[in-house]
């Protein structure tokens, strides 16, 4: 074996080297993000369908209850007790300063 072939697999071994322990860098750095840092992170982390029993086609994504307009469109302004027209009444004629807090 020449120098030159040796010098070939001596900068063979360092590039190899250096590719794995920058493939090791990348994984890790992959891993520390996709565990979080702040409790926000952490919080959507566990939304995430996770594993072999969860559903397929299952919401990823979460969800504020009420946010979408697809439910909550569906109901009235007010209750239909509230929604019943009733007759205006007039008044009576007497004062409520004029009443007795006494007599019950």
């Amino acid at each position: 074996m020449g120098t030159t072939e040796q010098d070939d697999q001596a900068e063979k071994l360092r590039v190899t080297l250096q590719d794995s322990d920058w493939r090791r860098q990348q994984q890790d750095a992959a891993r520390a993000s996709a565990q979080g840092s702040t409790f926000h992170q952490f919080a959507q982390i566990e939304t995430l369908p996770q594993g072999r029993f969860s559903a397929p086609g299952a919401v990823s994504t979460p969800r504020v209850v009420g946010s979408t307009p697809g439910v909550a469109a569906m109901y009235p302004a007010a209750s239909s007790a509230h929604q019943t027209e009733l007759p205006r009444e007039e008044p009576l004629g007497i004062s409520v300063s004029d009443l007795d807090p006494s007599t019950n």
